[in-house]
């Protein structure tokens, strides 16, 4: 069995640890960490991590931008964005980054690891995040497309087709471009 490659990106060193930690305990999970201001993007090059665990304080957004980069340049790494309480709007700015899940930073344990190993297969929890939130699923029309679970088709999952039904923005989130 390959082991998921995870990386957790956060200002907190004391956060990161406790992260490690926790994950470490996972068999199927390899851990990096990196402080955001090392140069994260060049440790996912040489790594070239599955899922990249980010801690973002949403209210600035050098955590937005991070995010958007990595789903720009490395498409095959899954962004889960970790903040302390996302409100819809902060929501809304995560799926505008193509992060693949936003999570809760006091998520329970097994809530991480199963958003982790579903991100890793290719699934998209972000949906049902946004589905339970109306004012962010109501955002750009009355019914937003969201993004197919691959463990429905058994395939790599493909972007919906933006309309004027999808998000605003949503077009370039797809395709990992922010804005």
């Amino acid at each position: 069995m390959s082991k998921v490659t995870v990386m957790i990106i956060d200002e907190e060193a004391f956060f990161r640890v406790g992260v490690r930690q926790v994950l470490s305990q996972e068999s199927d999970f390899k851990i990096l960490d990196c402080d955001p201001n090392q140069d994260p993007l060049k440790l996912i090059d040489a790594n070239l991590p599955e899922v990249v665990l980010l801690g973002s304080n949403l209210a600035s957004h050098n955590g937005l931008d991070l995010g958007a980069r990595i789903s720009r340049f490395y498409p095959n790494t899954k962004v889960i964005m970790l903040s302390p309480n996302p409100d819809d709007e902060q929501l809304f700015q995560v799926i505008k980054t193509a992060a693949v899940a936003c999570l809760n930073r006091n998520s329970a344990t097994e809530e991480l690891i199963g958003t982790i190993r579903r991100a890793s297969r290719g699934e998209y929890p972000i949906n049902e995040t946004v589905m339970s939130r109306p004012r962010v699923a109501g955002r750009g029309g009355s019914r937003p497309r969201v993004l197919a679970r691959s463990s429905e088709t058994g395939r790599q999952p493909r972007p919906a087709a933006a309309t004027r039904d999808t998000l605003p923005g949503a077009r370039g989130a797809i395709r990992g471009r922010s804005g």
